[in-house]
């Protein structure tokens, strides 16, 4: 019956309805109100988004879009989150005029968007979205995001090659460059330098590290973590003096959200370069115990793909390998999904069980 009531109204009355409940919703909103009655208010305003003809409402609207896209992401509800990006992007026209007159919403959404592209699968066109904030973005703080998004999506190309080079031009643009060819002489000088700064660090001292507060490091470990895929997959020399890069930065600056993933790696080099698999689950553990659980798809991965068979029954790695490639789907790391289904279906094989099913 209300279907069939609903069918009998103009368009232009349903607009006026959907606009009276979107406005009788809003003034229910705050900033700390549930992203259900955001997600509700939003879709009400957006059907009678034809009631609107003040300019001043429209970017309102703009921003309550951006709010409820922000809010779906958070909670990886990837599709609703495109739709309310571009929505929002359609109210502000997303051409010269709103980098013009809204140039911080046209930049978080731009940015907001080349994500969601990224972890849909869609890498040209998140490419091409960063393509454009790098035209329009006014300072290289405003391009990072657009600038890890893009080194993601080039990787999973399999354009390791420029990945490379832009990660490198990226961190002396950071001040930490890396040295321009890798070499057994600097792979032995990281070793050292880090093996002499970590020492006699108790698990207690580097998990009580303080967050790190410079946001030019904590911009650097991003970097540097995308690197340490880009090398690791592609076969470079350059891999260890990544890794052994970001456990100097950790040690000195504090944690970051990168921290798991970087103690985990620095376990699974103790092995491969000095067989000291004592050592090698020691860091694999504790890079465990200080992940959060928005942190703990890297550093479960690398430690169960790399470093738990040495010690532990290979078999125990499955349950937490075919988690962490749920995981990684849910949240939108197609990369470490990727890696995690992979090393799953060899562990399985090695061990007569039965390989992942999709």
């Amino acid at each position: 019956i209300q279907q069939a009531a609903y069918s009998l109204l103009l368009k232009s009355e349903k607009e006026a309805m959907h606009f009276r409940i979107g406005r009788m919703l809003e003034k229910e909103l705050s900033d700390t109100a549930p992203a259900s009655l955001v997600f509700k208010t939003v879709d009400q305003l957006n059907r009678g988004a034809g009631c609107m003809t003040d300019r001043h409402e429209q970017i309102e609207l703009a921003m309550l879009n951006a709010r409820a896209a922000e809010e779906a992401y958070s909670a990886c509800a990837f599709t609703p989150s495109t739709t309310y990006t571009q929505e929002s992007l359609a109210i502000l026209d997303n051409g010269v005029t709103a980098w013009r007159d809204h140039y911080t919403l046209a930049l978080t959404l731009n940015n907001l968007l080349a994500e969601l592209k990224y972890c849909q699968g869609n890498f040209n066109e998140a490419m091409e979205i960063t393509q454009c904030i790098f035209k329009k973005a006014k300072t290289f703080g405003d391009q990072f995001i657009a600038q890890t998004c893009n080194l993601k999506s080039m990787m999973l190309h399999g354009d390791f090659d420029g990945a490379l080079t832009t990660c490198l031009r990226l961190l002396r643009l950071l001040d930490e460059p890396l040295p321009r060819k890798p070499s057994m002489s600097a792979t032995a000088a990281g070793l050292i330098m880090t093996k002499k700064a970590i020492r006699k660090k108790s698990n207690e001292y580097i998990s009580s590290l303080p967050p790190m507060a410079d946001e030019r490091v904590v911009k650097c470990m991003e970097i540097l973590a995308i690197l340490a895929s880009v090398t690791y997959v592609s076969g470079s020399d350059y891999f260890p003096i990544v890794n052994f890069k970001m456990i100097r930065l950790m040690l000195k600056y504090g944690h970051t959200d990168i921290s798991p993933f970087a103690i985990t790696s620095y376990g699974f080099l103790v092995y491969a370069i000095l067989k000291d698999i004592k050592q090698a689950d020691r860091f694999g553990q504790l890079g465990l115990s200080v992940a959060s659980k928005a942190t703990i798809l890297r550093p479960s991965y690398i430690v169960y793909a790399y470093i738990y068979h040495w010690r532990y029954n290979v078999v125990l790695t499955l349950d937490p390998l075919i988690t962490a490639y749920h995981e990684g789907l849910a949240s939108g790391d197609i990369e470490f999904a990727g890696y995690s289904a992979l090393t799953y279906n060899v562990h399985g094989f090695h061990s007569g069980q039965v390989s992942i099913q999709t």
